[in-house]
C-alpha cells in the first residue's frame, strides 16, 4: 500500500508540474503572439540602457523572460576586464547580448544563429546601435558551434538557450514559438560538448537554465565533457525556477 501511494503521490506531482508549466508558456507565447499582432511600424522596440533592439518576426523578446537580463547583469558584474574578451554570444537571437557586450568594449564578438532571418535581425540591430563590429553568423540548427574554425577560442561565451523538456509541457499551445522554448537533451549535449573544445583555457560560460530542462543531463554532461558547473543566481517564479551559472574548465 506504501508502494502504491508513493506512486500515486509522484504522479500528482507530476501532473501538477505538466499544468502548471504549461500555464507559464502559454502565458509567455500569449505576450509575444499580442506583441507580434502589433503592426510592424509601430511596434514597440526591446530598450536596454541606451539601446534599442527589433524583435524579428516569431523571435524571443528578452522583456518578456525572467532570466535574460538577469544573465547578461551577471557577466557584466563579474567581467572587468571585456576590453581583453573575445565573446561568443551562441543563439544570438535579436543580437542582444553581442550587441550589448560589444558597447561594453569587449575586444571581439561574434553572434550565432540558426537562420537567416534570425542572423539578418542581429545584424541590421548592431548596426542601428553602433556595433557594426560585431559578427554574425548562421550556424546549424544541431551545433552552435558549426561555423567555428578548431582553432577558435573565446573568453566568454553567453547562452540564453531554449531548454524545458518536451513531456512535462503538455499540449504545445502554439507551434510558431515553440523554438524558442523547447530544448532537448541531445542539443544540450553538442552544446557543452562545443563549450569544452572552444572555450579558451580560462575562459568562462555564461548560461542560463531552468527546473523543467534536462538539469541531471546539465549535470552529467559537464563532468564527462570536464567542465565545472559554479551558480551564481537562483530566481523563483510562480510556475518555473531558473539558475545561471558560470561553467569553467576543470
Amino acid at each position: 500500500m506504501f508502494l502504491i501511494n508513493s506512486k500515486l503521490d509522484r504522479l500528482k506531482r507530476y501532473s501538477w508540474r505538466v499544468i502548471r508549466n504549461n500555464d507559464l508558456l502559454t502565458n509567455i507565447i500569449d505576450r509575444h503572439k499580442r506583441y507580434f499582432a502589433e503592426d510592424a511600424k509601430t511596434r514597440e522596440p526591446f530598450v536596454y540602457d541606451s539601446l534599442s533592439f527589433t524583435i524579428p518576426t516569431n523571435g524571443f523578446n528578452p522583456a518578456f523572460g525572467k532570466i535574460s537580463q538577469p544573465l547578461l547583469k551577471q557577466v557584466l558584474d563579474r567581467e572587468p576586464r571585456l576590453a581583453e574578451a573575445h565573446v561568443l554570444d551562441a543563439g544570438t537571437g535579436s543580437g542582444f547580448y553581442a550587441v550589448a557586450l560589444y558597447k561594453r568594449g569587449a575586444k571581439k564578438v561574434v553572434g550565432t544563429d540558426i537562420t537567416e532571418e534570425i542572423i539578418e535581425a542581429a545584424k541590421a540591430n548592431a548596426q542601428a546601435n553602433g556595433a557594426s563590429g560585431v559578427t554574425f553568423t548562421k550556424c546549424s540548427e544541431e551545433n552552435l558551434f558549426s561555423e567555428c574554425q578548431t582553432k577558435d577560442k573565446f573568453d566568454i561565451i553567453i547562452a540564453n538557450l531554449p531548454f524545458t523538456n518536451r513531456r512535462v509541457v503538455g499540449k504545445l499551445p502554439e507551434p510558431d514559438f515553440v523554438s524558442n522554448f523547447i530544448g532537448d537533451e541531445k542539443g544540450l549535449f553538442n552544446f557543452l560538448t562545443g563549450c569544452r573544445k572552444h572555450l579558451s583555457e580560462t575562459g568562462r560560460l555564461y548560461m542560463s537554465y531552468g527546473r523543467t530542462g534536462f538539469p541531471r543531463a546539465l549535470e552529467e554532461d559537464c563532468k564527462a565533457a570536464g567542465l565545472k558547473r559554479e551558480t551564481l543566481e537562483t530566481i523563483e517564479g510562480r510556475d518555473e525556477t531558473f539558475f545561471i551559472y558560470k561553467i569553467t574548465h576543470q
